[in-house]
């Protein structure tokens, strides 16, 4: 206490144990192509560094724009104009400016090299593979994968990525369909993604319908002859110059007819994950939010086939986007685990991935305290504090706090008193997302300063090198025996004379 000799304020500061901070609630990653890839000095960025943007603007100053387009016309028997779209590759661009103009905030971009003629799968592959575990990223998509034939694997092995990390959800696009094709296609989905990290990852369809810029940015044409309207878009031919000519001049006199493209919904559907995490909370799904710069869908989704597409018995839920009056919605919020209670919902497996991540970075910071009772007492407390306000916003299930949450940690409760010699402190905690007093049981450990070493007397002749560990805090003695190498015969001491 100071001693104070005059009238006045005087402050003093009281040291009070941090709280826990928490991680970030949602920071999407999009993989993909771009036209180039730099810093902010305009250097080139090393292969494999992520680099964050938080608007379209932002973007196209490091990684430039979306690749030349080509536009697929299709025309009926005589030669008229049925519809008009455009087409590339690589979709990565498209996916960001369907992020940002859905209301998407700061996101990280990994870019695998410049465009070429098709994006390139082992790029894909060894951008995945050398990602980085726990890194800050939430959310993955790579929107360019849907072109290639190798979708499924850079699908599975971005699956198997993110089951490894606390906190990491992989989007997964669907591939297109429309209404003759859609069955086809989500059976074949459902067989092709696996069975490893079903719990990691959510899947969307049908693809989004989107407004494209107009006649004058095409670099290439390609024309359908159909004697009806056409139903799919493979199998184009390419016109000769004076055809191509001849279309252009016609489409650039046709106001009514569209210059759409078809795009996967992955760049929305992070927007909107992103945007309810930043303005509400990570334990709701942004179900019912409608999709912006959206014309139509390329499959239409009833009550029966979202009934078809949520329950299956491989429980691979595939969520579904559909249209409500003049709306486009996202209208669903499963995972691909769906017969796994624990893993089921979005909401849940998004608030334990930022629980138990917010609590890991904490346990890092204590890397240089002692494993004592007064470190797990704080840790203890301030890992119930962070709880206790996590459920009065609602994230825990419980009427009170005993039945949302619980913090285990000590000495015969979560350590022994060999994970005490060796540095190790373990801490158990529970929450309930489902049902109160249902807790899904979280298992942190952490290697902190180990307790003193000091060796224990020793005598001539024994065989052992008795080596006792004390933990400062218990009661109890650790006494390792481990075994000595034989050691050269000494010389004899010489004899004490006798006085």
């Amino acid at each position: 206490m100071g001693n104070y000799q005059h009238p006045g304020i005087y402050v003093q500061e009281i040291a009070i144990a941090p709280n826990i901070e928490p991680v970030a609630a949602c920071l999407p990653l999009f993989i993909g192509h771009t036209e180039k890839s730099q810093d902010a000095n305009g250097h080139p960025l090393p292969l494999g560094k992520r680099y964050s943007v938080s608007s379209l603007a932002e973007y196209e100053e490091h990684f430039g724009k979306g690749a030349p387009e080509t536009l697929r016309v299709l025309l009926d028997g005589k030669g008229n104009i049925v519809n008009a779209h455009s087409y590339s590759p690589f979709y990565l661009y498209a996916a960001v400016h369907q992020y940002f103009a859905n209301g998407g905030g700061q996101c990280e971009i990994l870019s695998v090299g410049p465009y070429s003629r098709a994006p390139d799968a082992s790029a894909l592959k060894a951008a995945i593979r050398a990602l980085p575990l726990n890194a800050a990223f939430t959310l993955v998509a790579i929107p360019d994968a849907v072109s290639l034939a190798e979708l499924p694997q850079l699908q599975r092995k971005l699956l198997q990525y993110c089951a490894q990390q606390d906190y990491c959800l992989a989007i997964l696009d669907v591939p297109y369909c429309n209404d003759q094709t859609r069955e086809m296609t989500v059976n074949t989905f459902r067989h092709d993604i696996g069975q490893r990290g079903l719990q990691h990852g959510a899947a969307f369809m049908p693809w989004l319908e989107t407004a494209a810029a107009g006649i004058s940015g095409y670099v290439d044409l390609e024309i359908k002859y159909t004697p009806g309207v056409a139903t799919a878009w493979n199998d184009f031919h390419k016109a000769t110059k004076l055809q191509s000519h001849l279309l252009h001049k016609q489409l650039e006199a046709s106001p009514a007819i569209r210059f759409n493209r078809m795009l996967p919904p992955s760049g929305s559907i992070m927007a909107l994950f992103e945007a309810n995490a930043r303005k509400r909370n990570i334990w709701t799904t942004p179900n019912h939010t409608p999709i912006k710069e959206i014309i139509s869908l390329s499959a239409t989704i009833d009550n029966i086939i979202q009934e078809s597409l949520n329950i299956h018995p491989t429980g691979k839920s595939i969520n579904a986007i559909r249209r409500f009056d003049n709306a486009l919605l996202m209208w669903g919020g499963h995972t691909l685990a769906s017969n796994d209670s624990e893993w089921r919902y979005i909401a849940h497996l998004l608030t334990r991935g930022f629980v138990q991540a917010s609590l890991r970075r904490f346990l890092d910071q204590q890397t240089f305290e002692k494993n004592d009772e007064a470190t797990w007492s704080l840790v203890g407390h301030q890992c119930q504090d962070f709880l206790h306000t996590l459920w009065r916003e609602g994230a825990l299930v419980g009427d009170k706090p005993e039945q949302a949450f619980y913090v285990r940690i000590g000495l015969n409760q979560t350590m022994s008193t060999q994970d005490i010699a060796a540095g190790r402190i373990i801490v158990h905690v529970g929450i309930a997302l489902l049902r109160p007093a249902e807790f899904i049981i979280l298992k942190l450990h952490k290697v902190i300063s180990a307790p003193d070493l000091k060796p224990a007397i020793t005598r001539p002749g024994k065989p052992v090198n008795r080596v006792k560990i004390r933990a400062k805090t218990s009661p109890i003695n650790v006494v390792i025996r481990q075994r000595q190498q034989p050691s050269p015969p000494s010389k004899p001491l010489p004899s004490e004379p006798v006085s």
